[in-house]
């Protein structure tokens, strides 16, 4: 490195140094708390966000599969499970829970039971006390018949959860200002299991989270023509970013600031589809946990910070 530019570097640095120092007096003088701190996924770098979240959101990498965390903070911790991936991926998922100070969980969701959302349920149910789990009312000739969904269903039936088969729109109140919601995507005489996911809405404050597991156009579609309230912040992609999901007229109902893409590494799908990922990129960022892995969000209910690998953002509700 030339003289000239050691010296610049220097000096440039000694000036941040300065700042940091500053604004670490302004706050102890005031006796105010320090920011909260946001820590990258990949190293033990910090950033401050100038909030304190109330809630924390989790889309957690467990490859070519689905499964999110969400962690009500304030008078009383809530804590949600949003589907557990394949089995093989019940690790990274219990993991998650333990890193985020859960040790129980109020509630589970299995949007539709295909094994990547439910195979690693039947691990969180055995290590953790799950108050309610919810999934939708399959009609019998859409049931699974395999190996993994009949342990599932043992382990269920040994836990001492509350089990409810949901076929119509209800909401959950979190907290004062958080709330869970299935939404009315509910297919009339669906083809598929696809179509048979729970459609789910996580409110915090003016912050929403939209979740349709692998729902597909018939699903999309019943959502639009029965009004749900489909128009969020973050839109979990739904069916891994495939091209029988995330049509127009749903994004453009949807309008998210910020999507993630839950998906594995070299799939044999092709997934995510590169028409998709183009329609879904003019709405603003989107996120994958092929390449960012597990993307976490904080919010206290109007701003969002957004961390994942190489990935430190802030976001605001609303446009």
């Amino acid at each position: 490195m030339k003289r000239r530019e050691l010296s610049t570097l220097i000096i440039i640095s000694a000036v941040l140094w300065a700042a940091a120092l500053i604004t670490l007096g302004v706050f102890l003088l005031s006796g105010q708390e320090l920011p909260f701190t946001l820590k990258n996924h990949t190293d033990s770098s910090e950033h401050p966000i100038d909030f304190t979240p109330e809630a924390r959101i989790d889309i957690i990498d467990v490859g070519q599969g689905s499964a999110l965390l969400v962690k009500i903070s304030g008078d009383y911790t809530k804590g949600i499970l949003i589907d557990a991936g394949e089995t093989d991926y019940s690790d990274e998922v219990c993991r998650a829970i333990n890193d985020v100070g859960l040790s129980s969980l109020d509630l589970v969701v299995i949007t539709h039971p295909h094994s990547d959302h439910f195979g690693g349920a039947a691990e969180v149910l055995q290590r953790y006390q799950v108050s309610e789990l919810w999934m939708p009312d399959v009609p019998l000739e859409l049931t699974p018949t395999g190996s993994t969904y009949q342990k599932f269903l043992e382990v269920l039936e040994k836990s001492s959860c509350r089990v409810k088969l949901k076929s119509k729109p209800e909401t959950l109140k979190l907290s004062e200002d958080a709330y869970v919601s299935i939404l009315d995507g509910f297919v009339y005489q669906p083809s598929n299991l696809n179509d048979m996911s729970l459609c789910l809405r996580v409110d915090i404050g003016d912050v929403s989270f939209l979740v349709t597991g692998d729902g597909e156009s018939a699903l999309e579609n019943t959502l639009l023509q029965n009004d749900a309230n489909v128009d969020t912040d973050i839109l979990i992609v739904g069916h891994h970013g495939s091209n029988t999901s995330s049509s127009r007229p749903f994004l453009n109902a949807a309008s998210p600031i910020a999507s993630v893409i839950s998906v594995g590494k070299d799939n044999d799908y092709g997934h995510p589809d590169s028409e998709v990922y183009a329609r879904l990129a003019k709405f603003g960022n989107v996120y994958r946990t092929d390449i960012n892995g597990t993307v976490t969000f904080f919010t206290d209910g109007r701003r969002i910070a957004v961390s994942a690998k190489n990935i430190s953002d802030n976001l605001n509700a609303g446009r």
